[in-house]
């Protein structure tokens, strides 16, 4: 079946599409003026110069088109859904000619959940799509990024935090308490937070937000530690300001990837209670794991399944060095667990035995997901499968 893309103009900016033109992948693009009987789509939000108005509207309300909101740098939760619910309120939308395309890559699931904690989404019924968005951005943007050589180097990992966030909190923590922080670079400068803020949240109930317990065992020492240890560190800089990363947050410094092994992924969502059910299910994978994935081995702090997809997309993972059932734990404050204690095996593991295997196994596999990340076949899969979908709904 026949598609397009519909814009107001040819000359306009297409926001998302233009990243997959830029690939060299052909999207399909009529102006306004030239509907025809196919499918037509008529994409919003994020950087598309596209602009509603009454007769759009129309021929959205008459079947002709469907207005698909693009949201690729957002994952499908309460607090976009509302806008979308705002939107269709706004203009009185037929709901179901609306179409929201997130970079969860699990939006439909998700989106049941919305549905089942929130029933005032239930009055506008809408459609989802998820689409993996940062697979389409430029790494030229991340740096000049190495392949890993077989040169011995002083660190074992890189983990960079710059948003504080409850998890990475507790991973940054559980880093210091087990002693395994000079065997790293860590970062964790508190963006979006106030210099003021920090020492609080740094002594903030995150440990009990996660879901542990702090009045006994386990959690009550990692909770203790952040309040009497971390706040007495953090911010943790380590080349770059939190100035300079809101500036540009994309390029990464080449000696942190030269000198370390590997990368502590930690990505933009992870459950906690304070959180709505449906955060449960959110996955993605940002710039995040993409400036990972293209230079070093890495272990994932997200959500589970990730590294099962990344397989299943032609991607080499890391069973060598890690204990990789971490991603079948759907319970979040295990599957943190998991990830903290696999790091540890990793960082106390013999330095001969470590850097064998490094050399031998793992940098054949970074080298093969480079080349994949980079090569136009993935792109234009995920891009298949992404029409194919678009035109079931």
């Amino acid at each position: 079946m026949q598609y397009n893309f519909i814009f107001d103009e040819y000359n306009i900016s297409m926001g998302f599409f233009n990243k997959v033109e830029n690939v060299g992948i052909e999207v399909n693009k009529r102006t306004i003026e030239n509907l025809d009987v196919d499918s037509n789509f008529y994409p919003l939000w994020s950087g598309c110069g596209n602009r509603l108005d009454k007769s759009k509207v129309e021929l959205i309300n008459k079947g002709k088109m469907k207005l698909l909101l693009i949201s690729d740098g957002e994952a499908l939760q309460k607090m976009t859904l509302g806008l979308v619910m705002n939107l269709i309120k706004q203009w009185n939308l037929n709901s179901k000619q609306v179409i929201f395309m997130s970079y969860d890559l699990r939006s439909d699931e998700t989106y049941k959940l919305l549905l089942n904690e929130f029933l005032k989404f239930r009055e506008y019924p809408i459609n989802v799509i998820a689409m993996d968005t940062y697979l389409f951005e430029p790494h030229s943007g991340f740096g000049n990024l190495p392949l890993p050589t077989k040169e011995i180097k002083p660190y074992r990992y890189v983990c960079y935090n710059a948003n504080a966030k409850e998890y990475r909190m507790f991973l940054v923590t559980e880093l210091f308490r087990r002693g395994l922080d000079k065997q790293g670079l860590i970062s964790l400068l508190f963006r979006y937070s106030e210099p003021a803020q920090i020492l609080n949240l740094m002594s903030s109930d995150f440990t009990s937000d996660l879901g542990f317990d702090t009045t006994k065992g386990y959690g009550k020492l990692v909770d203790e530690y952040a309040k009497t240890e971390m706040v007495k560190r953090v911010p943790l800089v380590l080349d770059r300001s939190m100035e300079s990363v809101d500036k540009n947050d994309r390029p990464v410094d080449i000696d942190h990837i030269k000198h370390s092994y590997f990368n502590i992924i930690t990505e933009s969502y992870m459950y906690n209670k304070s959180l709505p059910q449906s955060h449960k299910t959110i996955f993605e994978m940002s710039e995040k794991t993409y400036k990972a994935l293209i230079c070093q081995p890495f272990i994932h702090l997200g959500s589970y399944g990730v590294l099962k997809y990344m397989r299943s997309m032609g991607y080499k993972t890391f069973p060598e060095l890690f204990d990789e059932s971490y991603d079948d734990i759907i319970n979040h404050t295990d599957r943190l667990l998991a990830v903290v204690d696999s790091i540890e095996k990793v960082c106390k593991m013999d330095d001969k035995e470590f850097h064998s295997i490094y050399c031998r196994d793992i940098i054949p596999k970074v080298i093969h997901n480079r080349e994949l990340a980079n090569s136009k076949k993935i792109k234009e899969n995920i891009w298949s499968k992404f029409i194919k979908e678009l035109l079931e709904i």
